[in-house]
């Protein structure tokens, strides 16, 4: 072998060590890892024209999903403020805009109480999570109640609405045990900005036990916790969750308070690497409503008809 083909060689062979040696990419790069689009919102009990004290139009945000690329198949809805009733409502007509087959799983009831809010067309709120059932199996479900505080403790809230559901689902594309849930803390009202921590906590340790054997290699978890990040007084709440690996996806307020304040309470947290999420605006989805409106519709606390009371947040998630 002559001098320069001894030297053209080793180029090549150090090339190839190079090409051997770079790192294999990692995370949403992976074509393995397809993401699961995650939906978090507090219905309101499916706001309609219809209803006389708090009207609404709850499908404008099934129009605008179906319309917005990688959530027009939506995998994970972790919602809040549903009987079981509406919630039946409301799958259907997932199944009929996505074209899936959906399943759900809804929270117990603890005592049975009646919401008088609305002139009492709110009377039952409970929460849930609704899955693709082309995606995944159901493996299990876990419940628990979230905290208020009262005589100098935190303890259980005894509202329907404040009890927790958590379900265990098999990803069939990714081949990962999932872990959705959607919870709804007490409001100011009820004592629950106190025992934020301890709720959040709270997540922790019940997401973290076995549901039938299985743990969790993902964990998604949604609701309505009724107090924004960083609280002056209980700011410690969001941050347990991030030291556990459980992210706060998307930004922007949720919820306009009477008082005419934007605060956001509502969210996704997930251990998942981040895709795409947004806060769905009002104005946004009624732009893709076929609807028109009629002008006696004016849900409560805003100056239009809008899906709820609550923003929701929209999220591609990588296991």
């Amino acid at each position: 072998m002559t001098r320069r083909n001894r030297i053209v060689l080793l180029g090549l062979l150090s090339l190839l060590a190079t090409v051997l040696s770079a790192p294999v990419p990692s995370g949403p790069a992976q074509a393995q890892n397809a993401p699961i689009s995650v939906v978090g919102n507090n219905l309101e009990n499916l706001l309609t024209w219809g209803n006389g004290t708090c009207p609404g139009d709850y499908d404008e945000l099934l129009e605008y999903l179906a319309d917005s690329g990688p959530h027009g198949d939506s995998d994970l809805f972790l919602v809040q403020q549903v009987s079981a009733s509406e919630l039946s409502t409301y799958v259907a007509r997932l199944e009929s805009m996505f074209g899936h087959d959906y399943d759900s799983r809804i929270s117990a009831v603890v005592t049975g109480d009646r919401i008088r809010a609305c002139g009492g067309e709110k009377p039952v709120q409970r929460n849930a999570v609704i899955f693709n059932t082309d995606r995944f199996s159901y493996l299990g479900l876990n419940r628990w109640q979230a905290q208020h505080y009262v005589s100098g403790r935190c303890t259980n809230n005894e509202q329907d609405r404040t009890r927790s559901i958590e379900v265990m689902l098999h990803d069939r594309v990714n081949d990962d045990t999932v872990a959705a849930a959607s919870v709804h803390w007490p409001t100011a009202a009820k004592n629950g900005r106190r025992c934020s921590e301890s709720n959040a906590r709270e997540i922790l340790d019940e997401m973290g036990q076995p549901v039938n054997g299985r743990t969790a290699d993902l964990k998604i978890v949604g609701g309505d916790m009724n107090i924004w990040q960083r609280h002056p007084s209980y700011g410690g709440w969001d941050e347990i969750l991030e030291s556990a690996g459980l992210e706060a996806r998307s930004s922007g307020w949720t919820f306009k308070y009477a008082s005419g304040v934007n605060r956001r309470i509502d969210y996704v947290f997930t251990t998942g690497d981040g895709g795409p999420a947004t806060t769905v605006k009002f104005t946004a989805a009624e732009a893709r409503d076929d609807d028109t409106d009629p002008p006696s519709c004016v849900t409560q606390n805003y100056g239009g008809c809008h899906y709820s009371e609550h923003r929701a947040i929209a999220t591609l998630v990588y296991p």
